[in-house]
Order: C-alpha cells, then sequence, then structure tokens
C-alpha cells in the first residue's frame, strides 16, 4: 500500500472507493498520508471518518494540511467544511472559532426532500388568481401613427372588408415578397380594460385606493385567433381573455361560491369548439352558395360576420356583455416567411404570462414536486436569525464573513488594482456560503448606483471556478458523462446523448427579471469586451463565437440572452449554424456547429492534462496568498484574547509573587513560634518530670496525714496541664510550619507555571504582532484593524486582503477554469458535440412533450457547460422551460427583483436550487395589473396572508425577508423594512441628488463613493445651469398637464442645448402618464422628431436601468385633483427614481409650494435652490 499520494490515490488503495464530490484542489496533489481514524461523524451519511495529512512551511514553521474521508459515502472534506478549526479539534479535543461550512455542492441531499406547506400551496392559488384577473392592454388607444413595412393594425366593424377579404387596402398595397406572406390575428370584441376595474369595483367594494399609475389602462379584448394567409380561421389559436373570463365568474357565481376561479380551460375548449362549427355551418352555407355562382366556389376565407356574431356569443357565454361592451375586432397583420405553420406561432399577448405556468406549478406541489429554492421563499420568517450589517454587535461576525478564507477562489478580469467595496464583497461572500450547506433563497439589497452588475460578476466567476474544480478532479473528459445515454424521438430522428455526470451539474446560472432590458444588460456585458480589463486583453473563451452571437466584439461565450421564440433561434442560429449560409439550418446536423468539429479536430493531445495542470497551479498559487493572509486574519482576530491573556497571566504572576511572600513570611513566623514552643513544651516536660521524681513515700503520706500527697497532686495536676498546653502549642507550631512549608512549595509551583503562561503568551502575542506587523510591512493590503472598524465610510469603501496581488491571482484562477472547460468540450468529442445538440434542441424548443424529465434536463444543463450564464425575462420562462422540472438549475440570479411581483418568479424558483435576488424595494415597484380591492378579496377568499399581497410585496421583499443578513430601514409609514445584505458605496450621482436620496430615502445608508466628481464635471462643463427647483404655480391644466410647466421645460431644454449638453445626456420624465405625454410633444418640438429619439423621455418607469449627466422631473399633478400628487408623494419609490437617475443635474419643473408638503419631497425641496423659471 502507498505511504503517500494524492487524497484520491490514497482513497481508492485503502478503501476502494472513488471520491465523488467536489474536491479541493489542495486534494489532487502528492504527498499526503493516512493518519487516523477520527472522533467526528460524516455529516452526509453519519459513516466513520478517517484523517489524512500533508506537510508544508510557512514563515519558517512546518504544518499540515488536513484532509477527511468518508469511504461510506466516498466524500472528502476539508477541516472547514466540517466546521472545526483544528486537527486537535478533529480528535475530539476543544478547540477555536468554528470555520466555514462547505462550498456549494452540485448534488442534493435526496434525504432532505424540499417540502411546501399547506399555507404555501394556498399562496401559490392566490397568486394564479391575481394572474388570472389581470388584464393587461393588448391593443393601441388610437390609430397606429407610421404603419411599417410588416405590420399594419386595422379596425374592423360592421360590413368593412378584413384584410384578407378581397377590396381591402392591404391587398392593394403591392407589397409583396416571394418569400414573405400577411399573417392576421383578429382581437375579437374589444373593450377598454377600464371597465373591468369599474366594474370589479363594484363587486368587490372599491377601497378608495384603486387609483394608481401603475395600474394598465388601454383596450384588450375577449380572444385573440389567428387567420391563415389565406383567409381560413384558425379555431385551434384561439386564446379567451383571462380577465373577461374571471370578471364574469366574480358577477356569477361570485367570490362567496368556492370555486368561483375554476374551470377556465374548459371554458376555452368549450370556445373553441363553439368557433368550429360556426366555421362549418359558415363553409356549408358557402358550399351552397358556390353551387349557385360559380365565381364563390372553393373559397375558405372567413367572412368578417361570423366573426362579429361570435364576439356576440362569447360575450353572451361570459355574462359581461353589459359591463364590458365589448364591439368589433381589431386585426394585427404581419408579413412573416413563407411555409410557417400558423398553428404554431406564439399567442398574441392577451392574458398573463405567467397563470399558465403558476397552475402547473400549483399542480405539482399538491403531489411534492417542489423546488428547494421556492420552499425558502415561502417559509416562515425567522427573525431570530438575522444579523444586522451595521449593528456593533454583529461586527465580529461581518468580519468573519471578510475573512480570506471565506473569499471566493475566482473573480471578474476586471481592474485588479480595484477590488469590490466591502459590502459587495460581504454579499458575494455570504452567498457562497449561505447557499452552501442548502439550497435557498438570498436578497441583495442594491440602491442606485452602488454597482449590482459588477457584485454579480463576480458572483458568476465563483461560480463558474468551483465546476472547474470539479472538472480538475476527473481522470479523462469521458468520466465528466454518464455511462449510459438518454433522449428523446421525433417523427424525424432518434436523439441520443449521455448526460453529464452529477458532479457537473447545479452550477447553471439562470439570470431572469420581469425587465427585458435588465437581462439584456447583464447577459450582454459579460461578454463584451469592455467587460475585461486590458491585463487580459488578451485571453478568449470561444471568442469568435461569442462575437456571432452578441453581434459586437466579444472576448467570451459567458452568456447569451434567450427569452422569446425569435432570440431563442437567432442564439441557435448564430452559435449552432453557420449565420451567413441561408441553407445551414436546412441542412441540419451536417453543417451545424463547425467551429466545434474544428476546435475537437485541432485540440492537442494533452489539452486536457494541460489544462488541468494550469488550473491546478492557478489555484496553488491563489491559495499560498490566500493562506499567508489567513494567517494574519487569524493573529488580527487572535491579538486582542492573547494580549487579554497576556494581561492576565501578568496579572496572575504579580499575585503568584505576593501569595509567595506571603507564605514565606508565614513560614518564618511560624518557624520562630516553634523555636519557642519547643523549649517551653521542654521545660514543662522537664518539670513535671521533676515532680513526679519526688513524689511522697507511703510513710510520708502517713505522717502528714495525707496533706503532703495533696499538695504533691495539685502541683502535679497544674504542672501536667501546663506540659499538655506546652505541647499542643508545639505541635501547633509544627503543624503550621509544615502547612506553611507546603503553602510555599505550592506557592513557588503556581509562581513557576504563572511565568511559564506568562512567557507564553508573551511568545504568543509576540508571533502574531510580528506576523500582522511583517504583514503590514511587506504590502499595502487593507486589514481589518481597530483603525479601520472605526470609521463607516473607510470601512465601506475599501474591502479588507482584496489588494492588486490577490486579485490577479484570483483572476488568473476564473481564467484557467475557462480554460478548463474550454480543454473539456474540445477534448469531449462526440460525446460533447451530442450533448449540445440536445441543447440546441432544448433552446429552440423542438423537443416533443412527452421527452423524458431526465433528458430534457440534461440537455438544458448540457447548454450552461458551454454558456456558463443564459438570461430570459420571467414572461418567457412558462413556454421557454415549460416541461422543465424542479431543482434543474443551480443558480437564478434575479436582477431588478423590486420591480417584479412576487408570482412572476415562481417559475423559475421552482426549477432552480439557489436564487440571489438583486433589486431594491424603494426604487420602482411592480406593475399592478388588478384593483387594490380585488387583490385583497382575493386573498380573503383564498385564505391568504397579507405578507404574500401580489399588490404591495415584490420578489425582492420576499427574498429579503428570508434573508438572515441585511439591515433595517425606513420604510413606507415610517414601518420598520428589513432588506437583504445592503450595497453601501454609490458612484453615480453628484450632490444635491445623493444627499436627497440617500437622506430622505435610505436614512444615511449609503457612502458616497467619488465625492469629488462633481467638481470635475463643473470644471469641465463650465456654465451649464446648477441644479434648481423651477418653481411654477398655475391652476391651468389639462388633467396632470400643466401646460406652463411645459412651457418652464422647453426653455431649460433650450438652454441645455445652448450649453452644449448633447441630447442623449439628458432625460425628462414625470410621474404621470399625461405628464409623460406633454414631455413628449415638447421634446419633439425643441430637438425635432429624430433628436428627440436620443433623449430618454416618459413616465419615471422607462428611467430605470439608465442614467443621464441631467435629468429633468415635471411633475404636473391637476390642481382639482390633489389626491394623485398624495398618490405620487405616498411612497419614496417614485421620487428615489427620478432623483438618483442624474449624475450630475436635477431640475425640477412644478409647483415648489404644493409639492414640498408632501412625503419625501419636503427633503428635495430643501437642498434645491428655488428658480422662477429656467
Amino acid at each position: 500500500m502507498k505511504s503517500s499520494g494524492t487524497v484520491v490515490e490514497i482513497a481508492r488503495e485503502r478503501w476502494k472507493v472513488e471520491l465523488t464530490t467536489a474536491l479541493e484542489p489542495r486534494f489532487l496533489t502528492d504527498g499526503w498520508s493516512y493518519e487516523s481514524t477520527v472522533t467526528h461523524r460524516c455529516p452526509r451519511c453519519r459513516g466513520g471518518l478517517h484523517a489524512l495529512r500533508k506537510p508544508y512551511t510557512m514563515h519558517g514553521r512546518t504544518q499540515k494540511y488536513v484532509a477527511v474521508v468518508c469511504p461510506t459515502c466516498a466524500a472528502a472534506f476539508t477541516l472547514k467544511q466540517l466546521g472545526l478549526s483544528s486537527f486537535a479539534q478533529l480528535l475530539g479535543e476543544p478547540s477555536g472559532t468554528p470555520a466555514a461550512p462547505p462550498r456549494p455542492s452540485p448534488v442534493p441531499d435526496p434525504r432532505r426532500a424540499p417540502r411546501v406547506d399547506a399555507g404555501g400551496h394556498e399562496v401559490v392559488r392566490y397568486w394564479r388568481a391575481v394572474e388570472l384577473f389581470g388584464s393587461a392592454p393588448a391593443l393601441p388607444d388610437r390609430p397606429v401613427e407610421r404603419p411599417s413595412d410588416v405590420e399594419r393594425q386595422y379596425e374592423v366593424a360592421g360590413l368593412s372588408a378584413a384584410p384578407w377579404e378581397p377590396g381591402h387596402r392591404l391587398r392593394r398595397t403591392g407589397w409583396h415578397r416571394a418569400t414573405h406572406e400577411w399573417r392576421h390575428v383578429v382581437f375579437g370584441g374589444t373593450y377598454q380594460v377600464d371597465r373591468v376595474h369599474a366594474t370589479l369595483g363594484r363587486v368587490f367594494e372599491d377601497d378608495g385606493y384603486d387609483v394608481d399609475e401603475r395600474t394598465p389602462r388601454g383596450r384588450s379584448a375577449l380572444f385573440v385567433v389567428s387567420v391563415a394567409p389565406d383567409g381560413r380561421l384558425l379555431p385551434n389559436t384561439l386564446v379567451l381573455s383571462s380577465a373577461a373570463w374571471s370578471l364574469g365568474r366574480a358577477l356569477s357565481p361570485g367570490p362567496t361560491s368556492p370555486t368561483w376561479l375554476d374551470g377556465f380551460d374548459g371554458a376555452q375548449e368549450m370556445l373553441r369548439d363553439a368557433l368550429t362549427q360556426r366555421l362549418v355551418a359558415a363553409e356549408e352555407a358557402a358550399a351552397l352558395l358556390a353551387s349557385i355562382s360559380r365565381g364563390l366556389a372553393g373559397t375558405r376565407a372567413v367572412a368578417v360576420d361570423v366573426v362579429v356574431r361570435f364576439v356576440e356569443h362569447v360575450a353572451k357565454v361570459l355574462g359581461i356583455a353589459d359591463a364590458l361592451l365589448p364591439v368589433g375586432m381589431h386585426v394585427r397583420s404581419r408579413l412573416v416567411r413563407t411555409g410557417q405553420d400558423p398553428e404554431t406561432a406564439q399567442p398574441e399577448l392577451l392574458n398573463s404570462f405567467y397563470a399558465d405556468d403558476l397552475g402547473r406549478i400549483s399542480a405539482a406541489l399538491a403531489t411534492g414536486r417542489v423546488g428547494s429554492a421556492l420552499v425558502r421563499y415561502l417559509s416562515p420568517v425567522r427573525t431570530d436569525e438575522r444579523r444586522d450589517v451595521r449593528a456593533p454587535e454583529h461586527l465580529d461576525a461581518v468580519l468573519d464573513l471578510l475573512s480570506p478564507a471565506r473569499v471566493p477562489r475566482g473573480r471578474w478580469p476586471e481592474d485588479p488594482q480595484h477590488p469590490l467595496t466591502t459590502s459587495q464583497q460581504l454579499a458575494i461572500n455570504h452567498v457562497m456560503r449561505d447557499l452552501a450547506t442548502e439550497d435557498g433563497v438570498f436578497g441583495v439589497n442594491g440602491p442606485p448606483g452602488t454597482g449590482k452588475t459588477t457584485m454579480l460578476r463576480d458572483l458568476v466567476a465563483a461560480v463558474v471556478t468551483e465546476r472547474a474544480s470539479a472538472l480538475a478532479e476527473l481522470p479523462t473528459p469521458t468520466a465528466g458523462f454518464e455511462t449510459s445515454t438518454t433522449g428523446w424521438r421525433t417523427s424525424t430522428r432518434a436523439v441520443k446523448f449521455a448526460a453529464l455526470a452529477p458532479r457537473l451539474t447545479g452550477f447553471e446560472m439562470l439570470v431572469a427579471s420581469q425587465n427585458n432590458g435588465a437581462v439584456e444588460n447583464v447577459t450582454r456585458e459579460l461578454p463584451a469586451t469592455s467587460a475585461r480589463h486590458a491585463r487580459w486583453a488578451n485571453f478568449d473563451y470561444f471568442g469568435r463565437e461569442a462575437t456571432r452571437v452578441l453581434g459586437e466584439p466579444a472576448w467570451g461565450l459567458v452568456a447569451a440572452t434567450l427569452g422569446r421564440k425569435s432570440k431563442r433561434d437567432e442564439v441557435v442560429k448564430r452559435l449552432w449554424f453557420d449565420a451567413d449560409d441561408p441553407h445551414a439550418e436546412l441542412d441540419g446536423d451536417a453543417r451545424s456547429a463547425r467551429w466545434l468539429a474544428t476546435a475537437q479536430r485541432s485540440a492537442a493531445p494533452g489539452l486536457w492534462r494541460t489544462a488541468v495542470e494550469a488550473f491546478r497551479a492557478a489555484v496553488g498559487r491563489e491559495e499560498w496568498i490566500r493562506a499567508e493572509r489567513q494567517e494574519v486574519w487569524e493573529a488580527v482576530r487572535g491579538l486582542p484574547e492573547a494580549e487579554r491573556a497576556l494581561r492576565e497571566a501578568g496579572q496572575e504572576a504579580d499575585r503568584a509573587d505576593e501569595n509567595a511572600r506571603l507564605c514565606r513570611a508565614r513560614l518564618s513566623t511560624a518557624q520562630a513560634a516553634l523555636a519557642e514552643a519547643g523549649p517551653a513544651a521542654d521545660v514543662a516536660r522537664r518539670r513535671r518530670s521533676e515532680h513526679r521524681a519526688v513524689k511522697p513515700s507511703v510513710l510520708e503520706i502517713l505522717l502528714t496525714l495525707g496533706r503532703t500527697l495533696r499538695r504533691w497532686d495539685s502541683e502535679d495536676v497544674d504542672l501536667a496541664a501546663r506540659e499538655q498546653s506546652a505541647e499542643r502549642c508545639e505541635q501547633k507550631c509544627a503543624s503550621d510550619l509544615s502547612d506553611a512549608r507546603d503553602d510555599l512549595v505550592r506557592a513557588d509551583e503556581r509562581r513557576e507555571r504563572a511565568q511559564v503562561t506568562g512567557r507564553r503568551a508573551h511568545a504568543e502575542v509576540a508571533r502574531m504582532r510580528a506576523i500582522v506587523q511583517g504583514f503590514h510591512e511587506s504590502s499595502d493590503v487593507q486589514i481589518p484593524d481597530g483603525d479601520w472598524q472605526r470609521t463607516t465610510r473607510g470601512r465601506e469603501l475599501v474591502a479588507p486582503w482584496l489588494d492588486e496581488r490577490w486579485n490577479v491571482a484570483r483572476t488568473d484562477v476564473f481564467l484557467a477554469a475557462l480554460d478548463l472547460h474550454r480543454a473539456f468540450i474540445a477534448a469531449g468529442g462526440p460525446k460533447v458535440r451530442a450533448l449540445l445538440g440536445a441543447a440546441m434542441d432544448a433552446v429552440k424548443g423542438t423537443i416533443p412533450h412527452d421527452a423524458p424529465a431526465e433528458a430534457l434536463a440534461a440537455a438544458w444543463q448540457g447548454l450552461f457547460l458551454l454558456i456558463p450564464v443564459v438570461s430570459t425575462t420571467f414572461a418567457s420562462v412558462g413556454r421557454m422551460l415549460r416541461d422543465v422540472g424542479p431543482g434543474t438549475f443551480g443558480w437564478l440570479l434575479v436582477d431588478e427583483a423590486g420591480q417584479a411581483t412576487p408570482q412572476q418568479a415562481v417559475g423559475a424558483m421552482w426549477r432552480s436550487r439557489r436564487v440571489v435576488a438583486v433589486g431594491d424595494p424603494l426604487q420602482l415597484e411592480p406593475v399592478v395589473t388588478v384593483l387594490h380591492s380585488t387583490d385583497a378579496r382575493l386573498r380573503t377568499s383564498l385564505g391568504v396572508d397579507d405578507a404574500w399581497a401580489a399588490d404591495r410585496e415584490s420578489v425582492q421583499t420576499l427574498a429579503d425577508r428570508v434573508t438572515t443578513l441585511g439591515t433595517t430601514l425606513r420604510g413606507p409609514d415610517d414601518a420598520p423594512l428589513w432588506v437583504g445584505s445592503p450595497l453601501r458605496v454609490h458612484r453615480r450621482c453628484d450632490n444635491p441628488m445623493f444627499t436627497v436620496v440617500n437622506e430622505a430615502v435610505y436614512g444615511g445608508l449609503m457612502i458616497h463613493g467619488d465625492p469629488g466628481a462633481g467638481e470635475r464635471y463643473d470644471v469641465a462643463h463650465h456654465g451649464i445651469l446648477p441644479s434648481a427647483w423651477c418653481d411654477v404655480r398655475s391652476e391651468e391644466s389639462d388633467g396632470h398637464w400643466i401646460p406652463a410647466e411645459g412651457r418652464a421645460l422647453a426653455a431649460l431644454l433650450r438652454r441645455l442645448r445652448a450649453d452644449g449638453v448633447p441630447p442623449e445626456q439628458i432625460m425628462v420624465i414625470g410621474p404621470f402618464r399625461q405628464v409623460a405625454a406633454g414631455i413628449h410633444g415638447v421634446v419633439r418640438s425643441v430637438f425635432g422628431a429624430d433628436d428627440a429619439r436620443r433623449l430618454v423621455h416618459g413616465t419615471v418607469h422607462v428611467s430605470q436601468g439608465k442614467q443621464a449627466d441631467v435629468v429633468i422631473v415635471v411633475l404636473g399633478g391637476n390642481p382639482a385633483r390633489p389626491g394623485a400628487r398624495a398618490w405620487a408623494a405616498e411612497r419614496p419609490n417614485l421620487m428615489n427614481v427620478a432623483v438618483s437617475r442624474a449624475k450630475h443635474r436635477i431640475f425640477v419643473i412644478g409647483d415648489r409650494q404644493g409639492w414640498q408638503k408632501l412625503p419625501h419631497f419636503s427633503q428635495l425641496a430643501r437642498e434645491l435652490p428655488v428658480h422662477s423659471g429656467a
């Protein structure tokens, strides 16, 4: 048996097991030897553990790494992964502070199956009900100004012709292509969405809070159905409006019926059948007419009157004819490629994107098919476990999370001289630690300008590096696949492939958001060349393929934007087929992924082993730096205790010296006392002895009639008493002397021990001080010592331990990790090609619905092997991932989580194991599609607590509530608001914008990261007006639009243009839709139509995720309706977003006297000087 080797080799030889868990890279190096069995039990299977050790030298001292192996479940752990800090503790001896838990494990523990209680199931049912009632406007309120060449829209009513009928103007446009044709979508029975809200207001009793600018307005329809280019109406494409159906159910049988929201799918199918019957009847009538008039023979085009009569039928069946007054139909005609099957076209937006998926998940929850992340999302709050990052009593916990041992190995290739801020690094460290031993949800609070995307980049690097660690354990690339194959069969081919081994799954990163721009921003920024620092400008990870997918220069295929079908098809076309070859996709596998075939053919024989060794070498260099800093941290952390121990040892030595002195004094006293007592006792004994020697004789006693004897006896008694007293005194003095001698011996021993302890304590303090001092002298690394801890600003701006040297080493590890992925793909041969081919089928959505669940999951997981990060909107999850089961993906990263309603993320969460939600509940709130009173009644009818309210909560607030690391802010109505791990350093706004937002909204949470930016801007843009409130008072209004404010806006825009501010650096926003419409007119009048498109303008909602040098906020607000202003100021969100978009200037136009009295705007009024005009 080998005496030394790698941990893997020793486990294989000693216990005949192959270690299956993700291993530390050092476990794969030589020099390990078996040590002993240990007292601890395996945390996974409770089996026996064995210790292996490997020596290494640091700072001239030989120490030993420890590996702990469980042969029962083939796992290996570090001491930190077992929560231990020393080898002695592993053997059962007490030791110090517990270390970090294990890093994320890609393999779930089957014995810990997640469960959702009945309450959580009811919450999902309630959220589905909300989505059924949600009525999104699908149609424009006014005719389209500029019909495009590929899309036209028409109102059809009465006897007017439809676009597919002869005589319609579309047929006379002359627009045609040999490869394209017009396809039509009919919106039958159009109505105003406001009528839904008004009717529900009567059913559910308006609570007075139903006026909300977030609630959609406009037109919708009772149903939507597709019409083929030849005019055939396709009944199977009919989609019934869930809002109209739900409204009918609210009217009858009403919300008191327990089944009032059951039966939507059945109603839709019934109406499809009814439409089919009407079409058959119409065709029979047409056939009869054709026998009379040959000119109409063979026509199958649907007549307008058939649709109009069907609208009346649907309204009658639903019972909403009087409530909604549906009329006519709206037709949207689009030019599409000839030959596309209209039956498979994606349906138009009419209903919620989420209701169907919520229904599927609700049914799955009822049968126990639960995703672990969703379980946490729906779990009770554990307030007793919360740690406030700003509370002094939790500073030690924060410092522990920031320790070198907690920092992930991989780092994004950004400027190594600029590490993350403390709060960013804290969030990353905690995510990688908190979600290591169990799946779950973690919320990160990201106020404006605090670097959310920067933090997410490092998280991506950390996760990719963890999978590389698993790859490095493989003896060959083939070992990264299951030994058996899976797949599916279509009508034309059989698909077979080997799934990835479980150790390589669980690292998938799905980025999702309600906001399409947000997900594109993340996944387009990651591969862009600007996301990579010049130091690593030559590094490339499938850069050519990434450039094709991104459509612009890219350094690495690290992210892709999916979502709706067209985007997914485009990614497959660009990545898997030659986008410039029109026949490539038609030829299928024959022309697919030529770049992959080329990469595999040209791979050097030793490519895989070289990449593994390079990765291990990079890890080794990084670990050396980490270990050095961890030693310093342990010295810094232990020094106060060591110094306390040294002080106590000195105090004990002083006490021991004093005690010894007293013992010596007592010994001297005892010796003196015995010196006196001994002779005295001798005299007493001699005297009595002499007395007994002269005892009277019998004769003498008789002659004196006994008097002599009595005198002698009396004297003898006296002498005996004196003798006994002297002897007792002597004995006591002797005993005291003995005790004094013993005490002195013990005192000397105590003094010696104290001196030894003192010397040891002094040596330990000296050692720790030397480590810290030596590190201070040899580097500029920030150590979290007392100076660092004392000031909040210094503490937040500079994260401890992270300097250029370590940042470079960590970045090298991440890039080596990508190289290792590339080598695995290149060396993986047919297995990789088959897996990625199946992944392309998954992306395109061509996998049959009856395909095995494990095959579908494996195909999607294969995509993330090549592209670590994939994004989608929540709206596309239900379709894109329709048949994907719970827990398929390792990570869900939610961006702008504060803008998403709680239910929008359920589908993505159900399919994921870990969720990181990044957002801010104090910025834009989710768009609600139902009235507050409707939402409240739905909660009541389903017995759901207000904590889950879809109209008040967001994905962010619900993720924050179950996050144990965070802080408390002042929420609406001054109620405390717990937020997850907050990002605190702001780098966007100058003052006064920063001060307004920080004080009025965040209670001083944020720290300004670049206070000198304002001065630099002023120097570079001399002459631009300072920020101000343009006070405009007027009683004249057009709804919420104040024409006088429009004139002030025009004057200000002209001034800014004259000052040389480009349109793209100006943003004009307002809180109301009518104000946004007025702004649009003013902007066009000042800049012209073309330049106006370069300037972001509209409601405040259009500005989320954007920024500009100059922001103008036009407040508006009908003077006759002060309640609208009160709504805008009720919560800080609108004001926060509006002000925090401005980098250098903020101008507010409106009635200062009226707005400054309102919450949150009072701070804005105090900070801005007043201008009577621009």
